[in-house]
């Protein structure tokens, strides 16, 4: 166990030194301080294996923590602490790691904070530079699995903080650097990058001496290379077009002598004849008296600006009065989606003025967030002079109110072909979409509406009918269409009853009532007909619209109602409602007679596990096919009911004896030895446990038969399925024995009243004892020793089957240390093991837990298993068994050849053994069947690579059947009954336990 432990640490402190070196990665790859932080939290959790912490930095003599890790996620925090302040004041005072076992009663914890975050222990590490000097703080709480915080814990976390120290250094100096270099650069870069972007250049002219001087940006907007302008007033007003020289001259001069803004719009040619516009702005600087000496100004492209401002005007002049007036959307954006206009029509439907808007994102003010990214591209794609026609989507008002709206678009560009913009044309189809969406209802409706629908023109010309039409009167559309109503008259009715019938419609628009037609077969029907008159908005009639229903299947509809309300709907049998309304007039009759009634209640034996191997297709199905089956078992006169599940009863009225009921119940019996073949030619073979009450011996109430009945079942059940019993009074008393044992069963198992006893498993070739089978019994300090086929069967349907079972499986991993400490045999103890036990979560940990405490290694361990066991829920079984194989567990599966079971799933469970039930033991000396079936079992478990064990051996003749066949192992009382563990340690020293060979 030591090196176990030993093993243990040092696997532990291998993935620790892993963690260390990828956490020193990870701190460093980033030199973010808020990174470095969660990094550092996030590896001190995983090192010791901690459940939340935070990690705080040194700040004006105060630590400061803004984020806590918690259940997988980060939390906001706004804490801080003093020197001398909580846990991480004391730290910053004492700079030493600081543990709590118990924070609740810790004076250094602050309590508000322990219940805010929520811990019980804690351990926080002081983060320390090069220097020595305190920066940080990290505090990690709560162990996995309630355990302390340690020295090993301080060891490895200093590590951790010592990483984070260099790193956090690291990321400062980076940020020192980064910002005196960003300082530098913009400072160099500021002045010339921005005038590049902003088309913008600066002069300088010195009025008295004529120099000017302006910046590299000058040239380019003139049409110049940088340098290959002389920079001369007069090469400047040359630039300049010819048509607004004099007005640029004149205010150089106006600026100059009467101090007004030079502020003014003009064109420039360049070389290459091309015409620019720029805006030009300055000031002048004057000596003490008012004299002018320079001028300063700027000079900036706007020839996009003025471009696209004409490109407007264009189209404004060419639709300004319809825009402003159309019942359509007109807007403008920009190249970066940015609202230049739109038209008044706009506004009234979003609710937004231009004026609200303008200059802002088109996509975030007026698109859905979920819409927004997919409709951008698509602008981008349009700006593209990909133009868009009918694209359709919402728009979302002041008010929040979506209006969908269908788009198309068309780019706008300059005169030298650039795209400047995008216009867009807008329908509001809000209103069409409502309308398409309720003629699609409409439509809907029409098609499957279970009424007839016929439309017609003016002239009662057919235009139009629905399915439900066509079939109730078995006319089709190409019969109908262009046809006059008239075809489907029957002749029952005269003109006078035509006559009042249109007269009705003329004067109030609609008509209703009964009417007789006839179908396309020539069958006259009543139908429930109305007509309706639909006019214009000028009250004109445009058709006549007539629904009617079929009243001639309102039987058909009593009778669906009926069977919903009385019958089964998947076994069309008598539900509980009419089972009991047929019973209690059936103790009514024979009570007038003098006759008796029977009850049986049936319950399909093993129907949980058709259902769940096989799938609840199957189970329907099954359960239909019985329901036939009870059916063909019974007169005419008797009621066969389901009441639900796998649950049937049967009625039999008027019978003279008790004899002719046991009569119809060994007849249902029998008639399922036969298999249930499905409709795809499988076969299911099951059996039914069938109880029987009898009137008015058993009760003269339905409810008290009904009740007796059911436990005559569960007797049925108990004594071995497919048979039937009667009840009596004695089954009551049974019953309430059976409560009875449950209840003491409680007790006994914390009393210790159980107790175990070991039957020897015998290897049939060597004849040496192989191992035990450790059998639960049970001595009442009252009642004596009481059977295990009474109590077993109890704890497992009360629950107490965990319970007994955990009790058993230590007691003989106890018991079997206790020998092989004695004997130093490798004796093999084999337990057995219920359904309840198999299904427990934490199954496998349990029977660890069992060894771990007796010190057996997993192979000494047996685990029995019946068949039936297996068989339920076995998906999930073979999960489990998988998992108890990996860990070295041999298991056996019990009782083998009784339960139900097939090959394709023995084969996927890992067993190692079967063990052939003693009923077939029993007599295969004289029993040609059972030798033959123990022969199968033997060679099929050889074939899988199992081991085969027979209990119930009695005889010589027996055990030497069984040799012969290659059975491996037996046990039985011809080897020994099994025995306490006084006795079994007797018989070892006498040496009784062997057999011979002969």
């Amino acid at each position: 166990m030591d090196n176990d432990n030993a093993e243990n640490r040092v696997a532990q402190l291998e993935q620790q030194l892993h963690l260390l070196v990828e956490a020193n990665h990870r701190l460093n790859q980033e030199l973010s301080i808020p990174v470095i932080c969660k990094t550092l939290v996030e590896y001190g959790l995983k090192l010791v294996e901690a459940s939340a912490g935070c990690a705080g930095m040194l700040k004006d003599e105060q630590m400061y923590f803004d984020k806590h890790y918690r259940d997988g996620s980060w939390h906001p925090i706004d804490l801080s602490y003093k020197q001398g302040e909580g846990v991480p004041g004391w730290v910053t005072e004492n700079l030493i790691p600081y543990i709590s076992h118990d924070a609740l009663n810790d004076p250094e914890v602050s309590l508000e904070i322990q219940q805010t975050l929520g811990f019980i222990t804690l351990i926080s590490i002081p983060i320390i530079d090069k220097h020595g000097s305190l920066i940080g703080c990290l505090e990690l709480h709560d162990k996995a699995n309630e355990q302390q915080f340690d020295q090993q814990d301080v060891q490895i976390l200093e590590g951790l903080a010592a990483s984070a120290a260099i790193a956090i250094n690291n990321a400062r100096m980076a940020s020192e650097q980064i910002d005196a270099q960003q300082a530098l650069q913009q400072s160099e870069e500021r002045y010339t990058t921005g005038q590049r972007f902003a088309n913008i250049g600066t002069w300088d002219w010195n009025i008295e001496t004529g120099e000017l001087h302006w910046s590299e940006q000058i040239a380019p907007l003139f049409g110049y290379a940088v340098g290959e302008l002389e920079t001369t007033y007069d090469n400047f007003l040359s630039a300049v077009h010819n048509d607004d020289r004099q007005a640029v001259s004149d205010a150089v001069n106006a600026c100059v002598e009467h101090g007004t803004d030079y502020n003014i719009e003009h064109r420039v040619v360049w070389p290459d004849g091309t015409t620019r516009w720029v805006l030009e702005r300055g000031d002048t600087i004057r000596d003490e008296f008012g004299k002018a000496i320079r001028m300063l100004g700027v000079v900036q492209d706007i020839t996009h600006r003025i471009e696209l401002e004409a490109a407007l005007r264009q189209q404004r002049n060419f639709a300004e009065g319809m825009i402003d007036t159309a019942q359509t959307i007109v807007l403008v954006l920009d190249t970066d989606g940015m609202i230049i206009r739109f038209n008044p029509y706009l506004e009234t439907i979003s609710g937004y003025k231009l004026d609200e808007v303008i200059g802002k994102d088109w996509f975030q003010y007026f698109l859905p967030v979920e819409d927004q990214e997919s409709l951008r591209q698509l602008f981008r794609e349009a700006l593209k002079d990909n133009q868009t026609k009918g694209n359709v989507n919402a728009i979302v008002t002041k008010s929040g109110e979506h209006r969908q709206i269908e788009w198309y678009d068309k780019t706008l560009k300059n005169s030298g072909g650039e795209i400047i913009g995008l216009l867009a044309i807008g329908q509001d189809i809000t209103e069409r979409k409502k309308a398409e969406e309720e003629l699609r209802l409409a439509a809907m409706v029409l098609e499957n509406t279970p009424e007839g629908v016929m439309i017609t023109d003016p002239q009662l010309n057919v235009v139009s009918i629905n399915p439900a039409f066509s079939r109730t009167t078995g006319y089709s559309a190409e019969d109908m269409i262009g046809e006059r109503p008239t075809i489907l008259s029957s002749g029952r009715h005269d003109n006078a009853f035509y006559q009042a019938m249109w007269s009705a419609i003329a004067e109030t628009d609609r008509w209703q009532g009964e009417i007789w037609n006839r179908r396309k077969d020539g069958e006259i029907y009543p139908e429930w007909l109305n007509i309706n008159a639909i006019k214009d908005e000028s009250g004109n009639i445009t058709h006549y619209a007539s629904i009617f229903s079929d009243i001639s299947t309102q039987e058909h509809v009593r009778k669906r109602l009926h069977n919903l309300a009385y019958y089964d709907a998947l076994t069309n049998l008598p539900n509980r409602e009419l089972f009991h309304d047929r019973l209690e007039n059936a103790l009514v009759q024979s009570h007038r007679r003098g006759r008796h009634v029977g009850l049986m209640f049936l319950d399909m034996d093993r129907f949980k596990n058709i259902n769940d191997s096989l799938g609840h297709r199957v189970g329907d199905e099954f359960l239909k096919l019985t329901a036939e089956r009870l059916k063909e078992c019974v007169r005419d006169m008797d009621t066969v009911s389901r009441l639900g599940g796998d649950e049937f009863t049967i009625i039999l009225p008027d019978i003279g004896s008790p004899n002719d009921a046991a009569l119809v119940a060994e007849k249902i019996v029998n008639s399922f030895s036969s298999p249930l073949t499905l409709e795809d030619g499988h076969e299911l073979f099951s059996s039914t446990s069938i109880g029987i009450s009898l009137y008015p011996e058993d009760g003269d109430s339905a409810d008290l038969l009904l009740k007796n009945a059911d436990t005559a079942m569960y007797r049925a059940k108990d004594a071995g399925r497919g048979g039937y019993q009667f009840y009596t009074t004695e089954m009551s008393s049974n019953f309430a024995e059976r409560l009875s044992i449950e209840t003491e069963l409680r007790r006994a198992i914390g009393d210790n009243q159980l107790s175990l006893a070991y039957q020897p498993q015998i290897d049939i070739t060597t004849g040496r004892v192989i191992g035990f089978e450790a059998l639960a019994r049970w001595n009442h300090p009252e009642h004596g020793p009481i059977s295990p086929a009474v109590f077993i069967p109890i704890a497992e349907e009360s629950g107490q089957i965990e319970k007994l079972g955990e009790w058993v499986l230590n007691e003989a991993c106890r018991q079997l240390t206790l020998w092989q400490s004695r004997y130093g045999n490798n004796w093999r103890m084999a337990v057995n093991f219920s359904g309840l036990q198999l299904r427990k979560p934490n199954v496998v940990e349990c029977i660890k837990q069992a060894l771990k405490k007796a010190n057996i290694g997993s192979d000494m361990l047996e685990l029995e298993l019946t068949e039936s066991t297996l068989m339920d829920n076995v998906e999930s079984n073979i999960l489990v068994i998988e998992q108890l194989s990996v860990h070295g567990f041999q298991m056996a599966i019990d009782d083998f050849g009784t339960g139900y079971s097939s090959l394709s799933y023995l084969k996927r469970f890992k067993i190692d053994k079967l063990k052939i039930d003693q009923s077939f033991v029993r007599d295969i000396t004289i029993d040609n069947d059972d030798a033959e079936i123990v022969n199968t079992i033997i060679a099929m478990a050889h074939n899988l690579g199992l081991r085969v064990i027979a209990e119930g051996v009695e005889t010589q003749e027996q055990l030497d059947f069984l040799r012969a066949r290659g059975c491996d192992e037996v046990q039985g009382y011809y080897i020994s009954r099994p025995k306490s563990a006084e006795e079994i340690e007797e018989m070892v020293t006498n040496r009784q336990l062997s057999f011979s060979e002969s």
